[in-house]
């Protein structure tokens, strides 16, 4: 886009779609791949999960709704009541978690 500036030089330009291409290409290419790559050297090969997928991986076999609010009580910025919730529902519905009873849950194996 930058090159259909350089190109044009009325002060309304259009980015003309071989310059688009060729932005977008450069991007997904070349910098998204370095810059996984640089991460990945810097931070190792961690696990990247979501909410639901990081309960369900920090969760042991049996637990109730207090292990899951001391689990999210260590980070940083802990979803709320209604967020872990949600988290629990969607495991639920997915038949990764079973409820056994009010605020008890199994994970399945």
């Amino acid at each position: 886009m930058t090159l259909s500036g350089f190109r044009y030089s009325k002060e309304d330009f259009i980015c003309n779609d071989d310059d688009f291409n060729f932005a977008l290409n450069v991007v997904t290419k070349v910098y998204l791949p370095h810059q996984i790559n640089v991460m990945r050297r810097l931070y190792g090969n961690t696990k990247n999960l979501s909410g639901a997928e990081y309960l369900l991986d920090t969760l042991p076999v049996n637990f109730n709704r207090t292990i899951v609010s001391e689990i999210y009580s260590s980070i940083s910025n802990p979803p709320s009541d209604k967020t872990i919730s949600n988290y629990i529902n969607l495991l639920i519905k997915q038949g990764k978690i079973i409820r056994l009873s009010q605020g008890k849950y199994k994970k399945r194996l």
